[in-house]
């Protein structure tokens, strides 16, 4: 018995520690300044090279185009991205002389 009320007293002593460290957290990332770059919203199909952090677009008029899905990315699909599916992309434009590989999906969406 006197080891659960330990264990308790333990456990309510942690969550002292916790709660500080996670508000620090949380300031530093309001404090950190947002992307630069117009929103723009983009429709296509999902591709064959998409993969588990990386989405392929297909656009109605041909193009491949490539964006990076971060844990912050907003995923709003019904059913994940399927190959051959329909979905709206929204992405921030890149700034000049950015020269990454692939453009930063903030949120993707079924169209």
């Amino acid at each position: 018995m006197n080891r659960i009320f330990a264990s308790i007293g333990i456990l309510c002593l942690s969550w002292g520690f916790v709660f500080p460290v996670y508000a620090e957290g949380q300031e530093l990332l309001a404090a950190a300044p947002a992307q630069k770059g117009e929103l723009h919203t983009i429709e296509g199909v999902v591709g064959d090279g998409t993969a588990m952090h990386t989405l392929c677009l297909e656009t109605p008029d041909g193009k491949r185009l490539w964006f990076g899905i971060d844990d912050d990315t907003e995923k709003d699909l019904k059913d994940g991205l399927l190959v051959g599916r329909k979905i709206a992309v929204t992405y921030r434009e890149p700034e000049q002389g950015d020269d990454a590989p692939c453009i930063k999906a903030l949120r993707i969406a079924d169209a």
